[in-house]
């Protein structure tokens, strides 16, 4: 399926720097030294840029299963403590053995599908206590138009009552989450010493609605310990709420600095910058949203990705 290039993607951009603030949360509890980051890198591995600038101490793995893939990841590699791994990834999760090892997973999928969640219940059964995981998928509801193909596909996981998706795909992305909190009950039934504490979950929609999940392993009598760390933090989900919206602006460098030096406000935020900035984004009209966007821009605007054009 094919996905908008990362740089015309600025909700997920957003939303890699708010998972990058949730790995700095498990700093608080663990050395991060003893965490290995487990993710599908593809060609230009850019979450593995990520960490690597944020978490040096981290250990690094991208697992690939196309030859030419990983030869692209081979030349795009940022460092040279990242390990690459040609195979599939069920294949490797069939191999994989946490040994005491905690370990960071994300699954970054571009579709929804049985084996996605089917692969991170695997993870979750397999994790040592206080590794974190992370899963995306795709949230569009006409992938499941024809009556019936949800309850077919979902079974196992879906909630009662519920056969088809809502039609909106903010609904949806709430729906899945309920899905996956019932997953997350199934892979780990038959370990009553662990459970998964959600600690964040994302909407956003960058030409395709995406839902995130991020969440700890952890003892049932460590869920205080894991909730007091996160509660601060502002965009925390610790009690499966339907996803927080990510959806930013296209604003020009010469529009952010004119907001930024309004910034910060209260609540009112995106009446203010509506204000200082002196018209709509979308043109007016009864449709337009600029209040609800120049809102999103102040909630995530230390996020906001820049884009500029490079003599290469």
């Amino acid at each position: 399926m094919t996905q908008p290039a990362y740089r015309l993607r600025p909700n997920k951009a957003v939303e890699r720097l708010l998972f990058v603030e949730a790995i700095q949360h498990i700093a608080k509890l663990n050395d991060l030294s003893e965490y290995t980051y487990y993710g599908l890198g593809g060609a230009f591995l850019e979450d593995f840029r990520i960490m690597n600038d944020f978490f040096g101490e981290l250990g690094l793995v991208s697992i690939e299963g196309k030859e030419e893939i990983i030869k692209r990841q081979q030349f795009h590699l940022p460092c040279r403590n990242i390990r690459l791994r040609q195979m599939r990834f069920r294949s490797f999760l069939q191999s994989y053995a946490a040994g005491g090892e905690k370990s960071i997973f994300w699954l970054d999928y571009t579709r929804l599908s049985w084996p996605e969640i089917d692969d991170f219940m695997s993870v979750l059964e397999k994790l040592e206590l206080w590794s974190m995981a992370k899963i995306t998928v795709r949230a569009q509801p006409r992938d499941f138009k024809c009556p019936g193909n949800l309850r077919r596909k979902f079974a196992k996981i879906l909630p009662p009552g519920v056969d088809d998706p809502p039609k909106l795909p903010s609904d949806f992305a709430a729906l899945i989450l309920k899905m996956l909190r019932i997953g997350t009950q199934q892979a780990l039934k038959n370990y009553p010493d662990r459970l998964f504490q959600p600690v964040s979950s994302f909407f956003y929609n960058d030409s395709t609605p995406m839902l995130t999940l991020t969440g700890i392993v952890c003892r049932p009598n460590d869920v205080k310990i894991v909730r007091d760390t996160f509660d601060n933090w502002a965009f925390s989900n610790l009690a499966w709420d339907p996803p927080t919206k990510v959806s930013v602006p296209t604003l020009s460098t010469k529009e952010r600095l004119k907001l930024q030096s309004v910034l910060p406000c209260d609540d009112s935020a995106g009446k203010l910058l509506e204000l200082a900035l002196g018209y709509m984004l979308g043109g007016g009209g009864p449709k337009d949203t600029t209040k609800q966007q120049l809102q999103q821009y102040a909630a995530f605007q230390r996020y906001f990705p820049y884009y500029m054009s490079a003599i290469p």
